[in-house]
């Protein structure tokens, strides 16, 4: 059977979901790319601005960062029965080489002092929900490879160690935590998911992988915890092999998600509300929740302060265009999508 055939029985078999549901899952929370001025302005001079992709400037989420967010969604408590939340993917540790250049993972507790409050305010709020994203984001067997390397210990020393994998032509490069070649995927998952419980007080119940590389062999362990694959129709495995699974359907024991929209308002992607809007008809028309990507990138403003702008307006933008089209629309978690699909989804 061919792809395409496979992708469309997956979405003739789907679970089809009435009312008009719409979630917005961000990915990367906690992870740190770019740490100072001084380690993008050393990756200008390695590799040269032009070949920046949007994730070299991309750093660990700031005070004002969030204070811009939350401020939009706060805008529409009122205007929504359920109103406008996010589901924030988080990565736990850092990357990072220790003195005698060997590395080591700094835990996201150690991280976010600068932070922490706004997450807790957030979450009492009913603005943020947590969930789990991954260990690192990378496939640390590779990047152990990499470590020692001159390059590696160039840039480390630099301030941005692993600047090659935000550089375009090499967005591949060290990927796939969730890949069959990463031989410590499982004990990091382990350690992944308890530090996201010492930090936030909870398991996460929903994964989405990495760079979307899933290895079907990493289903049954992680089932222990994990109920929901957030983005099950943009996952591959090692090679790029699309899974093609009926949405919102448990196969090897997990519900497989979807999502259908996306806000990626950087000219690279040009994914305005526009676009994001003809995507959320679409998905309330085949009686789909409306699951939105939006990754935290898109408002992660300590070095693109321009792009979180344009990015706060485009969500605001595209908040105003839900209530004028569908004032009946209700933002869900991704947790609370789980709790409506888990009672009578099919099993494979």
């Amino acid at each position: 059977m061919t792809g395409g055939i496979k992708s469309r029985l997956a979405f003739y078999l789907r679970r089809r979901i009435e009312g008009r549901i719409v979630l917005l899952e961000s990915d990367d929370w906690g992870l740190e790319r770019a740490d100072s001025e001084r380690g993008i302005a050393w990756a200008t001079q390695k590799f040269g601005s032009d070949n920046f992709s949007r994730w070299t400037t991309d750093a660990l989420e700031t005070p004002e960062d969030l204070d811009e967010l939350f401020q939009v969604l706060e805008k529409f408590k009122t205007k929504f029965d359920k109103p406008p939340v996010i589901t924030a993917n988080f990565i736990t540790h850092k990357v990072t080489l220790n003195e005698e250049g060997t590395l080591q993972y700094i835990p996201l507790s150690q991280r976010i002092s600068a932070v922490k409050k706004y997450y807790a305010m957030a979450i009492q709020a009913g603005l943020l929900c947590p969930q789990f994203h991954g260990f690192s984001h990378y496939n640390t067997s590779l990047v152990e490879q990499y470590s020692t390397s001159a390059e590696c210990k160039e840039a480390h020393e630099n301030g941005f160690m692993l600047a090659r994998a935000t550089i375009k032509g090499s967005l591949n490069f060290l990927h796939g935590e969730y890949s069959k070649t990463n031989l410590k995927a499982m004990d990091q998952f382990q350690l992944g998911m308890e530090e996201f419980k010492n930090v936030f007080g909870f398991y996460s119940t929903s994964l989405i992988p990495p760079t979307y590389i899933f290895d079907l062999h990493y289903s049954k362990p992680i089932s222990a915890f994990i109920r929901y694959l957030q983005g099950g129709n943009q996952l591959t495995d090692t090679f790029k092999k699309r899974h093609t699974y009926s949405f919102l359907r448990k196969h090897h024991n997990i519900i497989w998600g979807v999502r259908n929209a996306r806000l990626d308002p950087h000219p690279h992607y040009n994914f305005g509300y526009e676009q994001c809007l003809l995507n959320i008809k679409a998905a309330f028309q085949n009686k789909l929740p409306a699951t939105i990507d939006f990754h935290r990138v898109n408002f992660s403003g300590r070095f693109a302060p321009k792009y979180r702008t344009r990015t706060i307006q485009e969500l605001t933008s595209l908040f105003m265009a839900i209530y004028k089209h569908w004032p009946d629309a209700q933002f869900l978690t991704t947790p609370q999508l789980i709790s409506l699909l888990h009672g009578t989804s099919q099993s494979d």
